[in-house]
């Protein structure tokens, strides 16, 4: 019969699966196996493919092959030994995967005394230069899965090497401004900026750090309430395979009264803020107990006579 010194394929390490390889015998040979650490049998070892345990660390696997046929001498051949079996742990990446974040890798528990290399991956492919525990994202790995793989190599054992599942897409999610005057009537716009592909948004307004209730549109309009308080708006913007992230803006100036308001077409009355009302056709403003004020249909309403004659308005003699 035929018989061939068998082989060990796989990353020879604790936790990690090993398979006999039984080289060309005979045909029709039948085998058996007996996995050994340190030359001694595993108990139960005995099947084609073995899965080291902490019992192995530190020791060198080898597996004898025993093949037999009817009318054939029975062999047995042990194979080389492999270098001694680290303990290792798998690689696992910390953070948040948006523009200008850091990842961190961890490590876990290898032997002791093994020396750990770094390398992040986008997409699968290395990073240049990216070889430390960290890694900030950059515009560029935006849409790209994150990976990092370990290596470790200790003097006498197997060099093993463990890739971390890959993070969700790297989002683009820079924080939002406001456009728009902080001042009572006026209305304000959220700007999102560049986020990433189609991200479908949320918003959250403020009102010196409240949140204000119903106020959840990409405009708000400045109501008399929050006058002397500073607004902020804070967005969400979500995306199949990407983190969902809230992005706040910085405050804007206390909201402060305009000095002229124009009330909507048709309006009889100024708001409580600017009671004053201005007549457009005779440049004249009309003061509350004045005794045309109730008949005055206000072109503009103001805040103060000074802020009305500001505006070019005289005032009314009765």
């Amino acid at each position: 019969m035929s018989a061939a010194v068998p082989t060990i394929g796989g990353t020879a390490a604790v936790g990690s699966a090993v398979t006999a390889r039984v080289g060309g015998w005979t045909g029709g040979t039948s085998f058996s196996y007996q996995w050994k650490a340190d030359g001694r049998p595993i108990a139960g070892a005995t099947s084609a493919k073995f899965t080291a345990t902490s019992s192995e660390a530190g020791k060198r696997l080898t597996v004898t092959v025993t093949g037999t046929k009817p009318g054939h001498a029975t062999a047995s051949l042990p194979s080389s030994a492999t270098a001694k079996l680290p303990t290792t742990a798998s690689a696992k990446v910390a953070g948040t995967a948006v523009v200008g974040a850091a990842l961190t890798a961890s490590t876990g528990a290898w032997t002791k005394g093994t020396s750990l290399r770094y390398q992040w991956q986008a997409d699968g492919t290395a990073i240049p230069g990216a070889t430390g525990t960290t890694l900030t994202l950059a515009a560029g790995h935006t849409g790209k899965r994150i990976t990092v793989a370990i290596t470790g190599a200790l003097t006498g054992y197997t060099t093993v090497t463990t890739v971390s599942a890959a993070t969700l897409r790297v989002a683009a999610a820079p924080a939002p401004t406001i456009s728009g005057r902080a001042t009572v009537a006026q209305t304000l716009t959220a700007r999102t900026g560049g986020w990433a592909g189609a991200t479908t948004f949320t918003y959250q307004w403020y009102a010196n750090g409240s949140k204000i209730a119903g106020a959840t549109g990409s405009t708000y309009r400045i109501p008399e309430s929050a006058y002397g308080k500073k607004i902020t708006v804070s967005v969400t913007g979500s995306q199949a395979g990407f983190p969902t992230l809230t992005r706040s803006s910085t405050p804007t100036a206390a909201v402060n009264y305009p000095g002229r308001f124009t009330p909507p077409k048709g309006a009889t009355s100024c708001p409580s803020w600017a009671p004053i009302k201005g007549n457009a056709d005779s440049g004249i403003y009309h003061m509350p107990g004045g005794r045309y004020y109730n008949a005055t249909k206000p072109e503009d309403c103001f805040r103060t006579e000074a802020d009305a004659v500001r505006a070019g308005y005289r005032k009314s003699r009765a």
